[in-house]
């Protein structure tokens, strides 16, 4: 099983929302070689100043990832925390070490 982390940040509209959310997805599945019927699930945290719209609705979307588990909460209210930034753990069936990908300024 891997676990791989990634982060980019994003503008407050549902286009980059979701643009970006599905960009990450793609990196991270392209870096660690995994198919989407390899995931079991994608938690995304997101600052509490992107209110735009949900990065998992995009994802599922643009990847037709129908029977992947999806979650999508707020990150923690941190002092002098990264703005605007949406985060994922990927969780899927896989070997090796997992690559992790940071974007955008993450």
């Amino acid at each position: 099983m891997l676990y791989i982390r990634g982060a980019i940040t994003a503008d407050n509209t549902t286009d980059d929302i979701g643009g970006k959310a599905v960009e990450l997805v793609t990196q991270i599945l392209a870096v660690n070689n995994l198919a989407v019927s390899s995931v079991s699930a994608m938690l995304f945290t997101v600052t509490k100043d992107l209110t735009a719209a949900n990065p998992c609705t995009a994802v599922r979307k643009a990847l037709a990832a129908d029977r992947v588990a999806f979650m999508c909460m707020h990150e923690a209210d941190v002092d002098g925390a990264m703005p605007s930034c949406i985060r994922v753990l990927v969780i899927a069936e896989g070997d090796g070490e997992p690559r992790f990908v940071y974007s955008g300024g993450a």
